[in-house]
């Protein structure tokens, strides 16, 4: 298994130009995307429920990194992570 501290992003982004990523800018803000439509499960059917549970719903939280959305698509799927 393959891990990532979010620091690590936060890092990266800052060394590709995107300094917003980094806690002591104004403005921090990043975003994780899980919805890249190429990568997504091809052979499926695009009209299947993965998790009803999670259809169309947001979460948010706080975290020691600020307030977290969690965001999931039509299916249920995870899509995005958003830190601010």
């Amino acid at each position: 298994m393959a891990t990532v501290h979010d620091r690590d992003i936060m890092r990266w982004l800052a060394a590709t130009g995107q300094p917003d990523a980094l806690p002591w800018s104004s403005g921090y803000f990043f975003e994780i995307r899980f919805d890249e439509e190429p990568s997504r499960m091809s052979d499926e059917p695009s009209s299947m429920i993965y998790d009803e549970e999670f259809v169309n719903r947001v979460i948010t939280v706080d975290a020691p990194q600020g307030n977290v959305t969690i965001i999931f698509d039509e299916q249920g799927l995870l899509k995005s992570l958003e830190i601010c």
